[in-house]
């Protein structure tokens, strides 16, 4: 396929996807806040409108430019491993709690990411250090994020139903 058409079939379903959810934002109408700037759907209607700023330079770009290229590939299969393994975790967020599952995602994406990038790991020694590298940053990252929304936020995050851990 053309990029230029790509592009073009891109910025149209971009459009409308912001111009439906722009009338679900007005018919929406947070009637508990009185402030509009603490109304979620003014940030709904404001990232939309923004969405669909950007559909219409990209559909005038590619009108005014055409680019005859060949588009590159969007579902590859890094892509689309990550999406699957991004449903899973949304899947599994509710049934082990936020911090188990986060820590599991993010281990899982370091893991596959790694391995596409710099290839299979034969080295033993090698593959360990790398894994226990992946959970710290698993671990650090998830507690980064767990102790930014809990305390810092005030938000609760899902405990989980099979496993209850909460810090």
């Amino acid at each position: 396929m053309k990029q230029w058409k790509r592009d073009l079939y891109l910025s149209i379903g971009m459009f409308l996807v912001s111009a439906g959810n722009i009338l679900y934002g007005i018919a929406l109408k947070d009637r508990v806040m009185k402030y509009t700037l603490a109304r979620a759907d003014t940030y709904l209607i404001l990232w939309l409108s923004c969405l669909m700023l950007l559909s219409v330079l990209l559909f005038l770009r590619t009108l005014r430019n055409k680019p005859q290229d060949e588009a590159v590939p969007i579902f590859t299969k890094i892509t689309v491993f990550t999406t699957l393994w991004l449903c899973v975790y949304v899947f599994l967020l509710r049934q082990i709690g936020f911090v188990l599952d986060t820590g599991l995602f993010l281990f899982v994406l370091f893991a596959v990411y790694s391995t596409i990038k710099e290839g299979p790991e034969k080295d033993k020694k090698k593959l360990t250090r790398k894994a226990l590298l992946w959970l710290v940053l698993s671990v650090v990252v998830t507690l980064a994020i767990y102790y930014s929304f809990t305390v810092a936020l005030s938000a609760s995050l899902p405990a989980g139903r099979l496993i209850n851990l909460t810090l």
